[in-house]
């Protein structure tokens, strides 16, 4: 990799736990391009980090109203016994509105003791600090009576309307900062008391024009600093808003940035809708049992000649090459921009990349996770071009274009996005003996033009007035922090017709495996009368009922007529129909791909919110940004020019 010969020990070929001279083929790290290792004691520095949980819960007036504490108790209460960690893990429970209440939970107490702090200092005062953050496994049985009586005990103390979640983010890291651990904040209103108090920066007027962006700055680089501060002291926090008005989620949500965690978003949220809690229980019950490194360092390097810039995805940027993650899970993707500093030698045939993270699991050891990739070298454009990823290209540049937008103007970031694919094919044109007129695109790109007509108007970039701030603001923080093969979906999902479906689809076969519906374009002129659809984007799951399904069709999905169809975010009836069985296998099945919960949402054609689902027909005119074919025609026109 580094090109050069180094001296090996003289034991390096003596294999001590078989006590013999080995091959060199046998060795997996010579071998093999992904390697783990047992790190060494010279990779720590402390003992392992063990498995620490916070839990922060608005019990503000709205969030008691709207359910949050009881959905978040469940949710908790039925994932004790699986939770990530080991003998070692702990646990606290903080909740506030304008004031801060804290729990003990010594093991040697008969019950939870509630303790309320109303003066909200900087320093925020911790009451009996040894018995708030407590071994699970010892005051398992406490916590289990928390979980029962929290929402009653909360719903009884003096109510307001305000929220102090600055002042429980202090109180968790005094907790936390000897140690590490993860925070997970549950909030439901725009948090306006104390420290990081924010205020309510949204103008519907400036809805779809390029100064709404603007607001998508944050007005205080307070949670900014508190997640570099809390990312040095090994704490991640994990962000779920849960909110029916602004919570300003773009100052929020770098919280999460900077120290490593995720973001979830739930909103119109209401313990009372069976869908929408059971999405949030879900994903709580995902972000609780998931695999996860702790203390997490990733080194990037790469051969000699190449630099390496401007990452992407949720992490603090230690050094060129070194960035810091908390906590490392699969749920979450990184991207990495690479500049050709110096011309590669003419006799080097391969360039390669090393990525090493350095992590501590769950139970307790630590280790390093090491990938290495070799990449061909060539001078030849058209072998550039041939061998180019469509997909990885899109998801780049829509990365790119969310830290344009944010740092620029949104004008542009949609004008980088028109420009690229002209760019590209006229750059592939200039290598090739083309016919006059003729539109020509190497194999590998020719997703590209769909892609990026899609990112056009996706719900990041698309210029239009329907879309809240904080529904903005976190379509650009997926776009930063989805995996790639989440992300392309995201980018442009998949369409299904469920009621032509073909006898052997929907069921699983002898080897159960699933076989899906054919994939539909993403038309309007695709939608047949009479039909239903399903479309899926990684986040959630949308299912239109055309004008004039049959009331068999109907019935046999829902257990009601076309006219009873009923709106909004459902759970499917479990019938004895072999169409319902067939649809519920879908849904299950495309849940079981993704890790957030994919909630599932009736859009009847007859109905006001008819435009749920038409936003999804991305080759379609939309919001004035044009059609696919609209696009390949000046696309090119711009390439014959």
């Amino acid at each position: 990799m580094c090109m050069r010969v180094h001296d090996l020990p003289a034991d390096f070929d003596y294999d001590p736990v078989r006590r013999e001279m080995v091959d060199r083929s046998e060795r997996p790290e010579l071998m093999s391009a992904s390697v783990e290792y047992i790190a060494p004691g010279e990779y720590m520095v402390r003992p392992p980090q063990p498995c620490v949980y916070i839990f922060l819960i608005d019990c503000s007036t709205p969030a008691i109203a709207a359910g949050l504490p009881q959905a978040v108790c469940e949710a908790i209460m039925q994932q004790l016994e699986e939770i990530t960690g080991d003998s070692r893990t702990k646990v606290a429970f903080i909740t506030y509105s304008n004031t801060l209440q804290f729990y003990n939970l010594r093991c040697t107490l008969s019950q939870p003791q509630m303790m309320v702090v109303g003066e909200l200092d900087e320093e925020v005062f911790l009451p009996a600090p040894d018995d708030l953050l407590v071994n699970l496994l010892e005051s398992v049985e406490l916590v289990k009576q928390l979980m029962a009586s929290l929402p009653t005990m909360v719903a009884h103390s003096p109510g307001s309307a305000q929220s102090c979640l600055g002042h429980a983010l202090l109180a968790a890291r005094q907790l936390l900062g000897g140690v590490g651990g993860r925070v997970l904040v549950f909030q439901a209103v725009l948090p306006d008391l104390g420290v990081g108090a924010l205020t309510n920066r949204e103008d519907v007027k400036l809805r779809g024009t390029s100064k709404e962006y603007e607001s998508l700055e944050p007005g205080t680089d307070w949670h900014k600093q508190f997640a570099v501060d809390a990312n040095r002291l090994q704490i991640t926090v994990d962000l779920f808003v849960c909110s029916t008005h602004y919570v300003d989620l773009c100052a929020l949500s770098h919280l999460a940035r900077f120290s490593a965690g995720g973001v979830n978003y739930y909103p119109g949220f209401s313990n009372a809708n069976p869908a929408i809690a059971i999405k949030l229980k879900r994903d709580i019950a995902h972000a609780l049992t998931k695999p996860v490194g702790l203390e997490a360092v990733m080194r990037i390097r790469a051969t000699k000649g190449l630099a390496l810039h401007t990452y992407h995805g949720h992490f603090f940027v230690r050094a060129t090459d070194l960035v810091a993650m908390p906590s490392v899970s699969p749920d979450q993707g990184y991207a990495f921009e690479i500049g050709i500093d110096e011309k590669l030698g003419d006799t080097q045939p391969y360039a390669y990349f090393q990525t090493a993270v350095l992590y501590t699991t769950s139970n307790g050891e630590r280790r390093i996770r090491v990938h290495t990739l070799a990449v061909p070298v060539t001078s030849d454009l058209p072998t550039v071009f041939a061998n180019a990823d469509g997909q990885a290209i899109a998801a780049l540049v829509a990365k790119l274009a969310v830290d344009r937008a944010l740092s620029a103007k949104v004008d542009e970031a949609r004008q980088a996005l028109t420009n690229l694919v002209p760019d590209a094919l006229a750059a592939f044109r200039a290598t090739m003996s083309a016919t006059p007129g003729a539109l020509m695109a190497p194999e590998a790109l020719r997703s590209l033009p769909l892609m990026m007509n899609a990112l056009l108007k996706h719900p990041a970039f698309r210029p239009t007035t329907t879309l809240s701030l904080d529904e903005r603001a976190f379509a650009l923080t997926l776009i930063k922090t989805l995996p790639l093969w989440e992300l392309v979906d995201y980018i442009y999902p998949r369409m299904y017709g469920l009621h032509d479906m073909a006898a052997n689809v929907a069921l699983r076969d002898d080897a159960n495996r699933l076989p899906m519906p054919p994939v539909i374009q993403l038309s309007a002129e695709r939608l047949q009368r009479g039909g239903i659809y399903l479309v899926v984007n990684t986040q959630d799951i949308i299912v239109w009922v055309s004008r004039g399904a049959s009331p068999e069709l109907t019935t046999a999905i829902f257990n009601t007529p076309p006219e009873a169809v009923p709106e909004g975010p459902i759970n499917l009836p479990r019938l004895d129909t072999l169409l319902s069985t067939k649809v519920r296998n879908i849904v299950f099945g495309l849940r079981n791909c993704h890790y957030r919960y994919l909630m599932l949402t009736i859009v009847r054609e007859d109905s006001p919110r008819r435009n749920e689902f038409l936003q999804y027909m991305l080759d379609d005119r939309l919001d004035n940004v044009p059609s696919y074919y609209e696009n390949i025609s000046k696309i090119a026109s711009e390439v014959a020019r």
